[in-house]
C-alpha cells in the first residue's frame, strides 16, 4: 500500500485531482535533491496516506542518518508494522539540558496519534539503512517560547543527516469541529454557515472550493523562497512565519499542526540568519471529502517540503 502511494507520487508528472486544480501554487517536484524537511498529514491512511506520500516523496534518504519528527515518544524504539525505529537517545538527552524540553507521561503518548502514522513511511522510505529518529511533542507555543526552541534545535538540523517532519493536517471543517467558515468568493465578506443556513447564503461557490481557497492561502503564506515566482511571494522563513501568524489570526483555520509549523519556520529562521537558505514548497492537496452543505464535514490534507539551496 505504501510502496503503490509512493509510486505513484514519485512518478506522476502532476495530480489530477480537483482540489490541486483550485491550488495552483502547487510545485512539481516528486524528489527534492537537498530536501531537509517534509511536511505530512496524520489522519487514517485511507483518508491521508496517499497524500503522505507526496511528502515522503521528495526525501532524498542517501545521505540522512536522524530524521527530527515534531511529535509524540520517548520509548528505546518505535515499533511499525515494516520494523522498529530506533530513538536517538543521545540527541534527546541534549535537548533535555536545555531545560526547555521535558519527557511526557506514558498516557500521554499512549493517546497521541499525531506522528504514529508518519513512522512506516519513515521505515519505509529509508529501508535497511540504520536512521535514528527524535520524536517531539509540539505544544501551544509563544512566538518567544518558538524562538527559544528553535535556538536549540537549529544545530541540529542544521546537520546535513538530519532531516525534520512536521506532522499536520489542514482545515478541519464542520459543526462537529465547530469551525464553518465560508467565503463566496475572494473578495467576498466571510462568514460562519449552520445548518439553518439557507441554501442561497452559499450559492454562489461551492463550500469545499470556499475551503480549499482557505487552506490554499494558508500553503501561501507559509510558502517562500529567496526568489520567489509568483504565486510564491515571501523570500525568507520569517517573512513566512509572520504570514501564517497574520492568516491564523485573520481565519482561525483549525490547522491542528500550526505550532509545529511555526516551530519550523523559527527553526529556518534561526539558520537562515546565519547565512543558510531554504525554499519551501507544497506538492500535494485533497480533502477527505467534498463538503456541499453546512451538516457535512471533512479534514483537508497537505503535503511540502523544504529544500536547502
Amino acid at each position: 500500500m505504501l510502496s503503490d502511494w509512493l509510486q505513484a507520487a514519485t512518478s506522476a508528472p502532476a495530480s489530477d485531482t480537483a482540489t490541486d486544480a483550485q491550488t495552483p501554487h502547487i510545485a512539481r517536484h516528486p524528489v527534492v535533491k537537498g530536501c531537509k524537511a517534509v511536511i505530512g498529514p496524520h489522519a487514517g491512511y485511507r483518508f491521508s496516506g496517499p497524500t503522505a506520500a507526496w511528502a515522503y516523496g521528495c526525501i532524498d534518504p542517501i545521505t540522512i542518518r536522524r530524521v527530527i519528527v515534531l511529535g509524540p515518544s520517548h520509548h528505546a524504539k518505535l515499533a511499525t508494522p515494516l520494523g522498529d525505529l530506533r530513538v536517538d537517545k543521545e540527541v534527546n538527552d541534549t535537548l533535555r539540558t536545555s531545560k526547555l524540553f521535558r519527557l511526557m507521561s506514558d498516557e500521554v503518548d499512549e493517546d497521541e496519534h499525531s506522528m504514529e502514522l508518519h513512522y512506516p513511511y519513515i521505515r519505509k522510505v529509508f529501508g535497511d539503512r540504520d536512521i535514528s529518529v527524535v520524536p517531539i511533542l509540539v505544544g501551544q507555543l509563544s512566538a518567544v517560547k518558538a524562538a527559544q526552541f528553535a535556538e536549540v534545535l537549529a544545530p541540529h538540523v542544521a546537520d546535513p543527516a538530519t532531516l525534520v517532519v512536521v506532522s499536520t493536517d489542514f482545515c478541519h471543517w464542520g459543526e462537529r469541529f465547530r469551525y464553518t467558515y465560508y467565503q463566496g468568493g475572494d473578495d467576498a465578506t466571510p462568514v460562519l454557515l449552520s445548518s439553518r443556513t439557507s441554501r442561497d447564503q452559499y450559492a454562489r461557490r461551492p463550500i469545499h472550493a470556499s475551503i480549499a481557497a482557505l487552506d490554499a492561502a494558508a500553503m501561501t503564506a507559509i510558502s517562500y523562497s529567496p526568489m520567489p515566482e509568483a504565486p510564491v511571494v515571501h523570500t525568507s522563513a520569517m517573512d513566512a512565519r509572520k504570514a501564517f501568524s497574520a492568516y491564523l489570526s485573520r481565519t482561525g483555520n483549525t490547522i491542528c499542526g500550526r505550532n509545529p509549523l511555526m516551530l519550523l519556520l523559527a527553526t529556518l529562521a534561526r539558520l537562515e540568519a546565519q547565512q543558510d537558505s531554504f525554499v519551501c514548497k507544497f506538492t500535494h492537496y485533497a480533502q477527505s471529502g467534498a463538503v456541499q452543505v453546512p451538516s457535512d464535514s471533512s479534514v483537508s490534507y497537505a503535503a511540502g517540503y523544504v529544500q536547502q539551496v
